[in-house]
């Protein structure tokens, strides 16, 4: 029997920002104006103005403008995408859970992704409520843009055993700064905060604290 898709959560980036600096466009008017080079493509190119992009023909620009694009090298936008898969076998009580972890725009970064699995601990047939807590953390490091998956079980019992409670991922870059995160549901952003954890980059100005 197959995973059956539950659960899809599109999150982009909080750092999706233009690597360009803003300069002087002028187009073939004579007709100039500050703007920073966010994207192209065959025969366009999409600039931002004033906090909006405009798309415009490259031939309407100046020569000097489409050589600047032609050399431009524009990074791809950071998105995170998370979906979420459930199965149950028929022959035993396991709640099996995978989470797809889609990364775009990494851009030959190493980037670090914290996964945390959440569950809510019970005991003595319901008698013992044990509290909600994370029962898993994976550590994964990814350099390239595609898809990143990880497996935890849980319990289909809902009075003994650890019960699935939802997941939180967090993508960090090799400074320590956080990219994305995202949590299902977005409670669980909490326990990012508590994972233990032994390859997690952490920020300069905290490193220079210790």
């Amino acid at each position: 029997m197959g995973f059956s898709l539950l659960l899809m959560v599109v999150l982009t980036g909080t750092n999706a920002q233009a690597s360009e600096e803003p300069r002087m466009w002028t187009n073939l008017k004579g007709n100039s104006v500050t703007g920073i080079l966010v994207e192209k493509g065959d025969g366009w190119v999409k600039v931002e103005i004033k906090s909006k992009v405009h798309k415009i023909e490259l031939d309407t620009l100046s020569k000097e403008d489409q050589e600047y694009v032609k050399k431009a090298k524009i990074s791809k936008k950071f998105a995170l995408r998370v979906t979420t898969e459930s199965h149950k076998p028929d022959d035993i009580e396991v709640d099996e859970r995978k989470v797809h972890v889609e990364l775009e725009g990494v851009d030959g970064r190493k980037l670090y992704c914290l996964v945390v699995w959440i569950a809510r601990f019970q005991s003595g047939q319901g008698t013992r409520n044990e509290g909600t807590r994370i029962k898993y953390v994976v550590e994964d490091f990814c350099d390239k843009d595609g898809k990143y998956s990880h497996e935890a079980s849980f319990s289909l019992d809902q009075k003994d055993g650890q019960v699935y409670k939802g997941y939180a991922v967090r993508i960090l870059d090799k400074e320590g700064n956080t990219l994305a995160e995202t949590a299902d549901p977005s409670s669980n952003l909490t326990f990012l905060d508590k994972a233990r954890t032994s390859y997690k980059p952490e920020p300069k100005d905290t490193q220079d604290e210790d």
